[in-house]
């Protein structure tokens, strides 16, 4: 009975580093995608998707992800639907009311780069004079 027991064991987690690695590569490629693509569809969705994997699965996303997110909130400012999807996930990802420890570690890392806190600011007030 524990032969079965630590076969489905090793069945159960080799499924879960499996799902880990391919939500890793699909997160990778998503960020490509963003760094990368010419299209702004192309760059939209690729952040729709990253803003909902952010949700669940934010390591990953902080740490392949946070400087792509950047890289939008400089380059397409001018389109508020990218825009709110970056500002969303970077909500997911630094938020520390929601999570542990990995909110603060995300937030303090995010605010070492002066510019990006400029960045976010002006991004806010352009989009704040958009409502009006």
């Amino acid at each position: 009975m524990d032969y079965f027991r630590s076969s489905f064991k090793s069945v159960l987690s080799s499924q879960r580093t499996e799902d880990q690695i391919s939500y890793a590569t699909t997160i990778e490629r998503l960020v490509d995608r963003i760094q990368s693509s010419s299209l702004l569809e192309d760059r939209r969705d690729a952040s729709r998707a990253l803003k909902a994997l952010s949700r669940k699965y934010r390591v990953e996303v902080g740490a392949q992800g946070m400087n792509a997110l950047c890289q939008i909130l400089q380059t397409d400012s001018a389109d508020m639907e990218i825009i709110s999807y970056a500002l969303e996930t970077l909500c997911n990802i630094t938020s520390p009311h929601l999570f542990d420890e990995e909110g603060f570690i995300f937030s303090s890392l995010f605010i070492k780069v002066n510019f990006k806190i400029l960045l976010i600011s002006s991004v806010l007030l352009i989009r704040e004079a958009s409502w009006r």
